[in-house]
């Protein structure tokens, strides 16, 4: 399997090892420690003091997406469920596209015949939300597809702007709604109610970064994917904003397709789509069934093997982020309602007010041109 994956380190100066045989002791720990965290594969290297050890780079681990059609370079694609009036599609990532047009990438000598559902990523899409971290993506594999038919934007949700009027007809967003600093500190911050547990936490911090890591992916082993749909939600609240915002204003002046997708297309792509849902008044059973559809693409992936039940405490356990499950989302939302009041809450919360949604909902123009699928 083929999953992109990235080295996470968290190493601000809150986090940093007073001593540095701990700090040596962990990283020995972390260097070899890969575990999946649904899209995307976290090994947690040691908490360091030297600035250098604060940004590390992310590697690829040998492990693969299922696709229903091994002909499709775009995993898990489909339209959004209850959007098919906004033209709104979401899948895995779309780097593969590349194959069709330099033999090289791909495993045949020359390019391969065009499936339907990647040519409408190809040939029409006109806005693509790519939801991955910088270092997941093949920018290189970006280049050699788009050549020059779309504008690439890398988001920085702290300095982009929303354009003011009309859109580029073809634009491709890359917006990191999943920072891996900003996923565990709030894991740190948030998981760990009891006094004993934040005591436990600050020895660990000064003392012991592999005791440090183990107890945060033993926290996400517990809430598993409703967790990760949590921790979506609220680290990547200005990201969500900015993409919802981007949506509205591009299908204000556009009407070609817009394609949202990250690793997968299951979480980032699923929390991103479950709002937009949620905007646009799509009934909930339809958004759960939604959600799990994604299960379809990754069946093999999902089957339990002779492997689990071996998980040593420490290690992430892969069964439970493998697909989706209803009941994850039905916990998104619980989440949602106990914190925000209900979902329209949290939209509200993160910027995207009832006149943000308004004009969302107004875009909709049955006489509008549709994508071919």
């Amino acid at each position: 399997m083929k999953i992109l994956t990235f080295l996470l380190v968290s190493a601000s100066s809150a986090c940093g090892f007073s001593s540095p045989e701990a700090s040596f002791r962990s990283h020995e720990h972390h260097s070899s420690h890969i575990v999946v965290l649904s899209s995307v594969l976290l090994s947690a290297k040691s908490d360091s003091n030297s600035d250098s050890d604060s940004a590390k780079t992310i590697t690829t681990a040998d492990t693969t997406m299922a696709s229903t059609s091994d002909d499709c370079k775009i995993l898990n694609f489909r339209a959004a469920a209850g959007l098919k009036d906004y033209n709104i599609f979401r899948c895995g990532a779309t780097d593969n596209l590349a194959s069709y047009v330099d033999p090289s990438a791909s495993t045949s000598s020359s390019p391969p015949p065009m499936q339907s559902t990647d040519a409408l990523v190809y040939n029409d899409a006109g806005l693509i939300l790519d939801l991955r971290s910088d270092s997941e993506r093949d920018n290189a594999k970006t280049r050699t597809w788009v050549q020059s038919s779309m504008n690439i934007v890398a988001v920085d949700a702290a300095t982009t702007t929303i354009p003011d009027g009309q859109c580029d007809d073809r634009t491709i967003l890359q917006i990191d709604v999943l920072s891996p600093q900003r996923f565990m500190a709030y894991v740190t911050q948030n998981w760990f109610p009891t006094t004993a547990q934040r005591l436990r936490l600050k020895w660990y911090k000064l003392m012991d970064g592999a005791a440090l890591h183990a107890m945060r992916i033993e926290a996400l082993n517990e809430r598993g994917l409703r967790g990760l749909n949590e921790a979506i939600l609220e680290t990547g609240r200005s990201e969500l904003n900015l993409a919802l915002r981007w949506i509205t204003v591009y299908l204000e002046t556009r009407c070609a397709p817009v394609v949202i997708h990250c690793v997968k297309g299951k979480d980032r792509t699923g929390m991103l789509v479950m709002l937009l849902q949620t905007i646009l008044e799509v009934p909930r059973d339809v958004i759960v069934e939604d959600y799990v559809a994604s299960n379809a693409a990754f069946a093999k992936e999902a089957k339990p093997s002779a492997a689990i039940g071996m998980r040593k405490v420490g290690k992430l356990d892969k069964a439970k982020f493998a697909g989706t499950n209803a009941e994850a989302i039905r916990a998104t939302f619980r989440h949602c309602e106990d914190k925000y009041g209900s979902v329209i809450g949290y939209l509200d919360a993160i910027g995207f007010d009832e006149g943000w949604r308004q004009r969302l909902r107004n875009v909709r123009r049955d006489e509008a041109p549709r994508s071919r699928l």
